[in-house]
């Protein structure tokens, strides 16, 4: 006579893993955390000529604002003349390749834009740009 037998294994209930939902939620932290930091934002409302051969830049760069007042701003922090001389060229010292952004309100003077293009020549700016809202080009008009 053969003997048969049954192995009873116990079900499981089914469990919810929390450590691959708790790294899902720890990359997108990480992932939001970097990308809203690469975004630099001076606290400055200026409002950007409008040009059709805008293009995006990458994003490591110097950021200068100059307010339609003659204010001058190094990264968001207002200073006056002197000090922004200064922090430019020791900014530029620190990455002499990244590209200097010149953010400028439309109905600011041309004087101060093309001072701060000297100056930043002058410490060794290899790369200059004046930043512009992009304006689409339309041949009907």
């Amino acid at each position: 006579m053969e003997e048969t037998y049954q192995i009873k294994r116990k079900r499981r209930k089914p469990e919810i893993a929390l450590a691959p939902l708790i790294d899902m939620v720890f990359i997108l932290l990480i992932f939001f955390m970097l990308t809203t930091t690469l975004v630099q934002q001076t606290g400055v409302e200026v409002k950007k000529p409008k040009a059709v051969s805008s293009q995006l830049l990458p994003r490591k760069n110097i950021l200068v604002t100059i307010t339609k007042d003659g204010e001058f701003l190094l990264e968001g922090e207002m200073m006056d003349w002197e000090s922004f001389k200064n922090a430019l060229a020791k900014r530029i010292a620190e990455s002499p390749g990244d590209m200097v952004i010149i953010n400028t309100d439309v109905d600011s003077k041309l004087g101060p834009v093309v001072d701060v293009m000297d100056e930043a020549k002058q410490y060794g700016a290899q790369r200059m740009s004046i930043a512009t809202a992009y304006e689409k080009w339309d041949e009907e008009e």
